[in-house]
């Protein structure tokens, strides 16, 4: 089974919201660091997801995060197009998280999106960046959640 980051993303279209992604519920199987390479680690790190037939906007996004409080490290958390199954351009940035406002222990955090437009049935990526920062970002191998079976993770070694 592949891994994927804790996510949880909301698509609401004109008349109803809808959960398009979430495995925060499954059972957290470890977490990967946001850092790069250059740091000795994998980030940055993205997670897809899919919307359905109708159309809508990107209405809430949760994270399951942890990471040092005492660290003056930040990461930038924003919305990318698919490119041949692997994130492309980016669409939509919402924003840096600063790692002092993380816990030592995975929480889920709500990341404010500015409501984008989604096209229907379409993959998009949700990717966090950072060179100094402290902030790992929970996954699970558990595929069960709503929309997570045929979706994708990458790192800088490449899209599982």
């Amino acid at each position: 089974m592949k891994p994927l980051f804790c996510l949880v993303a909301v698509f609401a279209s004109m008349a109803q919201a809808t959960l398009i992604f979430d495995n925060t519920a499954a059972l957290t199987s470890g977490s990967d660091p946001v850092a790069p390479p250059s740091t000795g680690y994998f980030g940055p790190l993205y997670d897809s997801f899919t919307t359905g037939a109708g159309g809508g906007v990107l209405a809430d996004l949760k994270v399951l995060l942890s990471g040092s409080a005492t660290s003056s490290g930040s990461f930038d958390i924003a919305l990318y197009a698919d490119s041949s199954t692997n994130p492309g351009t980016k669409l939509a940035d919402f924003g840096t998280l600063f790692d002092s406002a993380l816990t030592s222990s995975p929480t889920l955090y709500d990341i404010a999106t500015g409501d984008p437009t989604l096209a229907p049935d379409t993959r998009y990526w949700i990717g966090l960046t950072g060179n100094a920062t402290t902030a790992f970002w929970a996954w699970s191998t558990d595929t069960t959640g709503p929309g997570v079976e045929h979706e994708f993770f990458a790192n800088s070694d490449g899209v599982f």
